[in-house]
């Protein structure tokens, strides 16, 4: 139970010294936290004609309000806008600005990481760990080292069929952008990938759809024409997971969730599932846009809350995924379930498409997952060589090539 106790931990402070100093290394710990979460959240694209078209930007944003009222035209573009921007322009200086822009949060969060670090390695050898690396990868039900090589080993299986994807990819923002935007060869330029992170690349299936790939739907145009609001959405959601046997959310997940952005003040808009109590005040936090992609990932959400529920008469140790995987598998599981004949029992399309329509669908589903393997081994390992001294704090941008 001690080793399920210390796994648990994500960033332990120490608890040596005095009591005075274990308390104010610990309020240190939580108030850097606190902090670069609040940066985070606060990131802001300045609108700038000097930089892009001003206009065509608003208007890409105007469109997606529908019969909201026009945003205020001098606001900074938040996170979900900018984006939306990346995701539909087609204009390389519009993408260049919503990227640059956002990510210019990110140097005044240099120190408190930094710090963060060292205050986490001290709590996480204090533990009996090497470093947060070795406390966060025994979490596996296997040696850190042995869950370190077995990660490698599935991304050598499946990195073949990424490099296939990331050579058509560039192919195709070539022959849309030429060489002096994406050369033929070399990396590819991530403001071009529709998405802040590059992490996924579905917001880019018009430009590198393959021929005669038509899926027969588009679930963005879709949504709006059935009017969903992001309160359907989540309904719609729901009825996935009741569908199979699981009782309705509680009343106090629909009083208590974060749904829409709110408009009194600055919150992270990262989708994220909770269990606040253990027992069955679970919610759900993220600033949901009438879209595919954040119809797909209310059902992701969702697994997680349902996960929470079907363990939270466990001991409270066990009031957890059976490990660090579980989680996110039961949520893309569930994810990977809206298909077009899911579509259709929920009256959402009439028709499902012949076979033919699936070389389309495939593809989205790997711009969508397949490019995000990579990315999400990068940020692990980007992260564990930090934890363990490898890449110092003024190789952190180097070390992310």
């Amino acid at each position: 139970k001690m080793d399920i106790l210390k796994a648990g931990m994500v960033m332990p402070a120490p608890s040596t010294g005095t009591p005075e100093q274990q308390k104010a290394i610990a309020n240190e710990l939580n108030t850097i936290m606190t902090d670069l979460q609040s940066t985070y959240g606060k990131g802001k694209v300045p609108l700038d004609n000097t930089k892009f078209d001003v206009n065509a930007v608003l208007k890409i944003i105007n469109q997606s309000r529908g019969k909201e009222e026009p945003r205020d035209p001098k606001a900074p573009l938040t996170l979900e806008e900018a984006s939306l921007v990346l995701s539909e322009s087609r204009d390389p200086k519009v993408l260049k600005a919503m990227w640059e822009g956002w990510h210019a949060i990110s140097p005044v969060m240099k120190p408190d990481y930094q710090r963060m670090v060292e205050i986490g390695n001290a709590g996480a050898k204090e533990l009996g760990f090497k470093d947060i690396a070795d406390m966060w990868l025994a979490n596996y039900d296997m040696p850190s080292a042995d869950m370190e090589k077995t990660v490698e080993r599935l991304w050598t299986q499946v990195q073949p069929l990424y490099n296939d994807l990331h050579c058509y990819t560039r192919t195709k923002l070539n022959a849309k952008y030429g060489d002096a935007v994406q050369p033929k060869t070399g990396p590819i330029r991530a403001d071009l990938l529709g998405n802040m992170w590059a992490q996924q690349w579905n917001g880019i299936y018009d430009i590198v759809a393959p021929p005669k790939s038509d899926p027969g739907f588009d679930l963005n145009k879709v949504l709006v024409d059935k009017k969903y609001d992001p309160i359907k959405m989540v309904k719609t959601g729901e009825a996935f997971y009741t569908s199979l046997g699981l009782a309705p959310l509680p009343q106090t997940f629909w009083d208590r969730s974060l749904i829409t952005r709110p408009r009194d003040r600055e919150v992270i808009c990262h989708a994220s599932a909770w269990d606040v109590d253990n027992v069955d005040d679970i919610r759900i936090k993220m600033c949901t846009q009438v879209n595919a992609e954040d119809f797909s990932t209310i059902h992701h959400e969702l697994g997680h809350n349902y996960y929470q529920r079907a363990y939270n008469k466990q001991d409270l140790l066990f009031k957890n995924g059976a490990n660090d995987g579980f989680h996110e598998a039961i949520g893309d599981f569930v994810a990977l379930s809206i298909t077009p004949e899911y579509l259709k029992q929920i009256g959402l399309i009439t028709k499902v498409p012949s076979a033919d329509a699936d070389i389309g669908l495939l593809m989205d589903r790997a711009l969508e997952k397949v490019a995000f393997l990579p990315f999400g081994l990068k940020v692990d390992k980007w992260r564990w060589q930090v934890f363990r001294g490898e890449t110092a704090p003024a190789a952190y941008n180097q070390a992310w090539v």
